[in-house]
């Protein structure tokens, strides 16, 4: 009979024990927890290969992350895939990090949760000089975006809602690649619990013309935990 390989798969740092018996990875394999420098680790034994990354398997590993989430007070997400041939290689890995490192990471996230906000540019009717309002084709249109999102700094232009939610947003990684019409995207951290007045307040947003916003979440940490973990 041909031995199954297997390999130890990651799901999340957290930092105390949770119950997890009742939860299944996105294997359909039982749960359990190892302990880590200052934390503890929700992992899975799967058969290798590791699962491809389609829409069905990230939704399982994002369901299985916001289960431990609502148990846990602190919860650092890993990346999809992150696996290990055995525990001695997980410690390996985990002695990269300092236990402080790991406790300040789990610090930043306790009780709280992952906002995204997405800001993109339009070009708005009559922006066009003249010559290029009467050019057709899809090109003229991506230019335009293109040029409008370049032109738009995100920081300077989350300000005023960092203002209005100056108690609510606990910290923020700004992701300022341009992808036009993609201005740019903006991670925080907020409060469990302070989702609907985030959103309230981002809807209300004074902004420049062509410039809208888009909001998803909550979420557990991820952005964060890469940052930290990195």
């Amino acid at each position: 009979m041909k031995r199954v390989s297997k390999q130890l798969y990651v799901y999340a740092i957290l930092d105390a024990p949770v119950a997890c018996e009742d939860l299944t990875g996105v294997t359909h394999e039982s749960l359990s927890l190892v302990d880590g420098p200052d934390c503890w680790l929700a992992i899975g034994w799967i058969a290798t290969p590791v699962p491809a990354p389609d829409a069905a398997s990230l939704r399982a590993q994002d369901g299985l992350v916001r289960t431990l989430a609502t148990r846990a007070e602190a919860l650092l997400p890993l990346r999809f895939g992150t696996s290990f041939e055995n525990e001695t290689a997980l410690q390996m890995r985990l002695a990269h990090f300092t236990a402080a490192r790991i406790r300040n990471a789990l610090a930043r996230v306790r009780g709280r949760e992952q906002m995204t906000l997405r800001a993109f540019q339009t070009p708005q009717p009559g922006s066009e000089a003249a010559p290029a309002a009467t050019a057709t084709g899809p090109g003229t249109s991506y230019l335009t975006q293109r040029a409008a999102a370049l032109a738009t700094e995100l920081s300077p232009l989350l300000q005023p809602l960092r203002e209005a939610l100056a108690d609510v947003i606990h910290d923020e990684l700004l992701d300022t690649a341009h992808r036009p019409p993609l201005i740019g995207s903006a991670y925080h951290l907020i409060a469990r619990g302070d989702a609907d007045r985030y959103r309230v307040v981002m809807s209300t947003c004074p902004l420049p013309p062509g410039v809208t916003l888009h909001a998803t979440g909550p979420s557990p940490a991820y952005a964060f935990a890469r940052d930290a973990l990195s």
